[in-house]
């Protein structure tokens, strides 16, 4: 059978790969919640289902023809339905020199903030919006709805290349052609030159070109045959510092349903597969990465013992801009 866990690859050449995104800046981590020049936020730890508030002390008083904008956005990949940014005016009629100056921010109606690493500026801007840029920042976490810290961003992007092949003894093999996209966050506690697990939450496998076996009893499954991801069943994908890779999908399909058979024995199934693949990260790094794996023997109805072989050619994508 196909084994049951997850990770995602090894490589001395993945250590100089993650090093070298860390310091290339394009892996964006949770920031602390910390202030420059007084801006602050409130909560302290804010959560994805709150309103929060910036608060700034203006020393000085606002020039006539300005007033102030502030800013607040995602730094992160936006996920689907959630509010990434925020903006609001303070007219210069609010702004008491040496007092707090309170900026309400809440989410449009029937949503949420994006759990995530967030950034906020101060800007002082004339009536037509334009200023010399931001004068202040802050960096703070939007925490989930249950006080977790959000991580990194992950998608995987199976290519061109990627098979299923479907053997039995003394049949022809079956091959049919895999894609799809599967998307999955690297934890906030990210360390470089450490094992990296990601957890592997959505996307889906798609099967296209099955041939049929004249022997095999169809299960009579319209192509293309999707496998989604089931979520929260604990696919994941580990990225060992030594640079080896191993996969594990949980996907919301019986594993009969990769051969288009159906089985020699009709027994209760619970309509999930756990499929385990691994690989080493070889000269094509992170864009370019094969990963294989085997499940069986599989009885099928009208053939017999057969196993499924899968290639996934695939590409991660560690920017955490999705």
């Amino acid at each position: 059978m196909i084994r049951k866990s997850g990770c995602l690859c090894r490589v001395s050449g993945l250590r100089l790969l993650v090093v070298a995104a860390w310091a290339a800046g394009a892996l964006s981590l949770p920031a602390a919640s910390a202030a420059a020049s007084g801006l602050t936020v409130t909560p302290a730890k804010p959560r994805v289902g709150q309103a929060i508030t910036l608060h700034w002390r203006q020393a000085a008083p606002v020039p006539r023809g300005k007033h102030l904008y502030f800013v607040a956005r995602l730094l992160n990949a936006t996920g689907p339905g959630c509010a990434a940014t925020a903006r609001v005016s303070v007219r210069r009629s609010r702004v008491r020199p040496g007092r707090d100056v309170a900026v309400p921010l809440t989410p449009p109606s029937g949503m949420a903030w994006c759990a995530g690493s967030w950034e906020a500026t101060e800007q002082l801007v004339n009536g037509a919006g334009m200023g010399a840029g931001p004068r202040h920042l802050l960096t703070f976490t939007m925490l989930r709805a249950d006080g977790t810290q959000a991580g990194t961003p992950v998608k995987i992007a199976v290519l061109t290349g990627s098979t299923e092949t479907v053997s039995a003894a003394g049949r022809s093999d079956r091959t049919a052609a895999v894609s799809g996209t599967l998307t999955g966050e690297i934890p906030a506690t990210f360390r470089p030159n450490t094992d990296i697990t990601t957890s592997i939450t959505a996307g889906a496998l798609t099967l296209t070109g099955l041939p049929a076996d004249s022997q095999c009893t169809p299960d009579g499954a319209a192509e293309p045959r999707a496998f989604p991801v089931a979520d929260g069943a604990g696919s994941s994908a580990t990225l060992h510092a030594s640079g080896h890779v191993d996969l594990t999908l949980v996907v919301r399909r019986d594993l009969f349903s990769f051969t288009g058979c159906l089985p020699a024995a009709l027994t209760p199934t619970t309509g999930a597969t756990s499929l385990t693949l691994s690989g080493q990260v070889g000269s094509g790094g992170l864009s370019s990465l094969t990963l294989t794996g085997n499940a069986g023997p599989l009885a099928l109805a009208g053939v017999g013992d057969a196993t499924v072989a899968l290639k996934l050619v695939v590409s991660i994508d560690l920017s955490g801009k999705g």
